[in-house]
């Protein structure tokens, strides 16, 4: 194809774009009103979604959904996983879960004024705030629950 034939060739389709263009036609200001309308009453009254029925899968409280070493795609608040510990608490799962287990030392703050009766500078007292101190920075199980350090840390030592 030469320079010219391919000169041409644009001509020739810039022309027909140009009339494919003018054939579309540009909505009145009535019919713009009239689909505004339209689809203002589809936001208001939408369509029910039909859902697909959920399996209901008996399984034992203890066996993980996601197992370590299985990959993880993202995270599915609705599974329980075997590597950090979460499990769900839902209106069925999870009903056993007592955060009281988890907030000795504030309820202890509560009732007493300080979080451990233990005589400062004895080993008790050490070995007391050492274990204190693991469990905010690498959290703690408890049953079958988990909680991290942030969150133990946010239940017993946080003062809103």
């Amino acid at each position: 194809m030469t320079t010219e034939e391919a000169i041409e060739r644009a001509k020739q389709l810039d022309k027909e774009r140009a009339i494919r263009r003018h054939e579309r036609k540009t909505p009145t200001k009535e019919e713009q009103a009239q689909e505004m309308v339209k689809k203002m009453l589809e936001y208001n009254n939408p369509k029910p979604v039909e859902e697909a029925p959920k399996k209901v899968i008996k399984k034992n409280p203890d066996d993980w959904d996601v197992k370590i070493g299985e990959p993880i795609e993202y995270f599915d608040p609705e599974l329980s996983y075997e590597l950090t510990g979460y499990r769900p608490i839902t209106k069925t799962e999870g009903l056993d879960f007592d955060p009281k287990l988890f907030t000795v030392a504030a309820d202890t703050y509560r009732k007493l004024g300080k979080y451990t009766t233990l005589v400062p500078g004895t080993f008790a007292h050490r070995a007391h705030w050492q274990r204190e101190w693991d469990r905010c920075k690498n959290g703690v199980t408890i049953g079958r629950y988990t909680l991290t350090g942030e969150n133990y840390f946010w239940l017993n030592y946080y003062r809103l």
